[in-house]
C-alpha cells in the first residue's frame, strides 16, 4: 500500500463503494414501488447531507429488482474506481426487517480485528447503516408488511481484491464495501492512516508481538527475502511511521522491525 504523490491543482471528489451500494439499493426499492426504471437517486450520507448518484442499470418486477452503480472515486488513485456495484433486492415475508449480505466479488472475513465477524461479508458498519437508513426511509410502507433482503455483488471484485489491502487483513474473495463519510477525498492521508491502523488491529487481535514496518513496496519486497514475515505484517509509507508504532506499543507489542529505504525516509523526514 503506497501513498502516491498528490498532483497539483483542484481535485475532484468521488463516492465510496458503500455509497454506490446504497444508491443501487435505493434504485431497486424505488423501481419496485413505482414500477419504472430509476435513472438517478439521492442518497442520505452519514452526516445527513445528500448526494445525487446516477444509476447504471435497473431491472425490476413486482417483488424484486436488480440495479447497479458505477463507483466513481473522483481523482483518487483507487483501484475500485469504475467498478460496477450491483444490488439484488427482493421483498421477504419478514415484516420490518432489512437483511444485507455480500454476493460474488464481495470479500469474506477470515481474521479478527476489523470489527466484523469471521465468515461475514466484508460490508463495513457504516455502509450497512447507510443502506438500512435509506431503505427505511424510502420503503416505509413496504416494511409495514414485508422485509427487504439486499445482496451486493461486484463482478470484478475477485480480480480487484488482491490489489487492495484485503489480503493483509484476511479478507478473501473480493473487495470490501467501505466508507465512513460516503465521500472519497482524493489522496486522503486520513484514509491512508486508517488503513494502517486496521492492519495493526488485525496483528494485535491475532496475538503477534512482532511487526515489520517498511517504507513501501521496494523495501517490503527486500524484507520478504531476508526475514520470515507473518502473513499479516504491516508495511507503510515512511512519513506514517508514528502511526504504526504508537498503537503497537500501546497494545504491548514486544518488537517492531523498521525496514526503510534511506533515501525515502530522508526525503519524507524533511516533510515532517
Amino acid at each position: 500500500m503506497d501513498l502516491q504523490e498528490k498532483p497539483r491543482g483542484k481535485l475532484r471528489t468521488g463516492f465510496t463503494t458503500g455509497t454506490s451500494a446504497t444508491a443501487a439499493s435505493m434504485a431497486a426499492i424505488l423501481s419496485i414501488i413505482n414500477q419504472k426504471k430509476i435513472e438517478s437517486v439521492y442518497v442520505l450520507l452519514p452526516k445527513k447531507d445528500k448526494i445525487k448518484i446516477s444509476i447504471n442499470s435497473c431491472e425490476f418486477d413486482k417483488n424484486k429488482a436488480c440495479c447497479s452503480v458505477i463507483k466513481d472515486g473522483g481523482d483518487d488513485p483507487d483501484v475500485t474506481h469504475g467498478a460496477e456495484i450491483i444490488v439484488d433486492l427482493e421483498l421477504t415475508s419478514k415484516s420490518n426487517s432489512i437483511e444485507i449480505d455480500g454476493g460474488e466479488g464481495v470479500g469474506r472475513v477470515t481474521k479478527p480485528g476489523i470489527g466484523l465477524e469471521i465468515g461475514q461479508a466484508a460490508i463495513n458498519p457504516t455502509p450497512r447503516k447507510m443502506i438500512t437508513e435509506n431503505l427505511t426511509q424510502a420503503g416505509k410502507k413496504i416494511l409495514e408488511k414485508n422485509g427487504i433482503k439486499v445482496v451486493i455483488s461486484v463482478p470484478k471484485g475477485k480480480e480487484l481484491g488482491p490489489k487492495t489491502d484485503n489480503p493483509r487483513i484476511g479478507i478473501v474473495g473480493g473487495i470490501s464495501i467501505l466508507g465512513t463519510s460516503g465521500i472519497v477525498v482524493p489522496y486522503s492521508t486520513a484514509s491512508f492512516a486508517a488503513a494502517i491502523r486496521q492492519q495493526i488491529d488485525v496483528v494485535v487481535s491475532m496475538g503477534d508481538d512482532t511487526v515489520i514496518l517498511t517504507t513501501g513496496g521496494r523495501s517490503e519486497d527486500y524484507a520478504r527475502k531476508i526475514l520470515e514475515l507473518p502473513e499479516q505484517f504491516v508495511h507503510t509509507d515512511g512519513r506514517f511511521f508514528w502511526i504504526c508504532n504508537f498503537p503497537m506499543y500501546k497494545e504491548g507489542h514486544k518488537e517492531s522491525i523498521c525496514w526503510w529505504v534511506y533515501r525515502k525516509i530522508r526525503k519524507d523526514g524533511y516533510r515532517c
